[in-house]
């Protein structure tokens, strides 16, 4: 099955004892796990989700799939690109009396026809990237989640500037929630408003000091950069961005993930996702909540003309030195 229909079993279908993930699509993976680890463990996922990298031997995964957690009975066991001599044959043999306890996922980048035989169509989801159709179809659900009204024009334009990269068109969904609810975005407000963020090296001069809680370099450097012209609420989507990609970062070292993985999910090179990954150590889950959750009220100040739109972005950043 493809991912969408993986994503409606998910949600909705009954779950069997075992899955083969085959492809490479880290976004719709990340989103298929999490749904499945929120369905099958609910609040205990924490101690009853396992994932497993390179396996050599059976042994070291049916002990996975037979220990259970402090707080959770129930465990996923995610296997990455694992191989062991007679791998399908130990994998037949278990699927035939699974533990209706544990969930096990089998993830190939490239696929086995062997385990696609023995897991059948309808434990087999597909990571392929997706058909146009249905891809315009997810650009529009995603909009509508954020209330961004996007014309198919406008549509097809982000899918094509961003090379259909599902995790930075949330992003870019996410930048245009935020900048103006009211406006119809065409295909002309589309291509002059998504590219130059991510390339307008001026206005991320900030980002390093802000992720390194430098507060008074923050305060020069966005004060530059409206001397230089630069819209207060750009440079308030740019800082605000950055915090959210630090709570993400923080939260994937809390869980475990691996820096390769976080770097996946989030659509990032390696570079700035090891920045992330090492600046995210000087916060606190309590500090970005506050400053994530101050941006709310300065966001809805901003949209609606209250107050002076500098001086409420230099206030707002000016908390670094604070929080």
């Amino acid at each position: 099955m493809d991912i969408l229909e993986g994503m409606a079993l998910m949600e909705r279908g009954t779950l069997d004892s075992g899955y083969y993930l085959v492809g490479e699509r880290q976004f719709w993976a990340k989103r298929w796990l999490d749904g499945v680890r929120r369905r099958f463990l609910g609040e205990g996922w924490a101690d009853g989700y396992v994932t497993l990298e390179a396996v050599a031997q059976w042994g070291e995964l049916d002990l996975a799939l037979r220990t259970t957690g402090f707080f959770s009975q129930r465990r996923i066991v995610v296997a990455k690109d694992a191989a062991w001599p007679k791998r399908e044959d130990s994998l037949q043999s278990y699927l035939s009396h699974a533990d209706p306890e544990a969930l096990l996922i089998i993830w190939d980048k490239k696929g086995s026809a062997a385990l696609s035989k023995i897991f059948g169509p309808h434990r087999q989801i597909d990571l392929k990237p997706l058909a146009p159709a249905v891809f315009r179809k997810f650009v529009g659900q995603e909009a509508k989640k954020r209330q961004v009204r996007l014309t198919a024009d406008g549509v097809e334009m982000l899918g094509e500037m961003l090379t259909h990269e599902e995790q930075q068109i949330l992003y870019e969904l996410d930048k245009m929630a935020l900048y103006d609810p009211t406006r119809t975005w065409d295909e002309q407000a589309v291509g002059e408003f998504a590219s130059p963020l991510p390339h307008d090296t001026q206005l991320w001069r900030l980002t390093d000091p802000l992720a390194q809680r430098q507060g008074p370099q923050v305060l020069k450097q966005a004060q530059d950069l409206l001397k230089e012209g630069k819209a207060p609420l750009l440079i308030f989507i740019v800082a605000v961005r950055h915090l959210i990609q630090l709570n993400r970062a923080m939260a994937a070292r809390q869980r475990g993930q691996s820096l390769q993985d976080f770097a996946g999910q989030e659509g990032l090179k390696e570079f700035p996702a090891k920045k992330l990954w090492q600046y995210s150590q000087y916060w606190s889950a309590e500090d970005l909540s506050k400053l994530l959750g101050r941006a709310a009220f300065i966001d809805r100040a901003l949209k609606t003309g209250y107050g002076d739109p500098e001086t409420w972005v230099v206030s707002y950043l000016a908390l670094l030195g604070r929080s």
